[in-house]
This record gives structure tokens, C-alpha cells and sequence, in this order.
């Protein structure tokens, strides 16, 4: 199994495919035609693409990280290619995949620093038990 050894497995990675999910449909969805390039708008890429790495990296082993975060990049780049072939209102936009792939590099270094593992520290709270015990192996 990739993912970690967690008690609520199941629940936590359909959480990471929900957010996925609200990425790809937010992503996706006619919009506005926008002409010019917004801070927010980059913005709102950098900060979803770090959760959706964040929240993938909380389930995985450290030996996992590097794959999680480019396969957080690699869909990122592909909404922005189906933004530009599948929708008439979007379209590619290659500041979009920078913010995307810098809100996931980032959630990477947090992971990497000890942020990673957060879904065992909230069940060993949950739980009442030390993190680090049998089921965070």
C-alpha cells in the first residue's frame, strides 16, 4: 500500500480526490473571459495546488513526496491544456502552471521540514495516543 498505515485511509484519499475534483471542476467550468493577469487569480492557483499537495503528502511516506508533487504538477498541467481544448471561456496559461507548481514545491518543502504526516498526527489526537505509535509506521 502507498499510503500510510492510517485508521481512516479510505476517508482521507477521497478527500484528496474530492479536492482534486473541485480543482478540475473549478478549473473547467465556463467563466469569465479574463484579458489580463490578476495577482488573485495566481493566487488562488498557488493556494490550491499547496493544498492538494499538502493534503497528499499528509498520507504518504516520505519516500513518496517527490512523486506526489509531480504528479500534483503533471494534473495541473493538464487542466491547463483541457482549459485551452476543452473550453471556450479558458484558456492555457503558463503563469497558471508557475503558480500551480509553486504552491505544490512549497507544500513539498513544509512536508519535508516535518509538516508531512498530518493525518497520522490528527488520528493519534483523535485517538488519544502518542503519535508515532503502531499505526504510524
Amino acid at each position: 500500500m502507498i499510503l500510510l498505515p492510517l485508521h481512516y485511509r479510505i476517508a482521507w484519499a477521497a478527500g484528496g480526490l474530492l479536492l482534486a475534483l473541485v480543482l478540475a471542476f473549478g478549473s473547467l467550468l465556463p467563466g469569465p473571459v479574463v484579458a489580463a493577469v490578476s495577482f488573485w487569480d495566481k493566487g488562488e492557483h498557488f493556494l490550491g495546488y499547496f493544498a492538494l499537495a499538502a493534503w497528499w503528502l499528509g498520507l504518504l511516506p516520505r519516500n513518496r513526496y517527490l512523486a506526489c508533487v509531480i504528479a500534483v504538477i503533471a494534473f495541473g498541467i493538464g487542466i491547463e491544456l483541457a482549459q485551452g481544448f476543452l473550453t471556450t471561456t479558458r484558456q492555457m496559461d503558463p503563469t497558471d502552471v508557475l503558480a500551480n507548481s509553486l504552491g505544490a514545491g512549497l507544500a513539498w518543502l513544509a512536508a519535508t521540514l516535518g509538516l508531512g504526516r498530518w493525518a497520522v498526527a490528527i488520528e493519534a489526537w483523535l485517538s488519544g495516543r502518542p503519535p508515532g505509535g503502531p499505526a504510524s509506521r
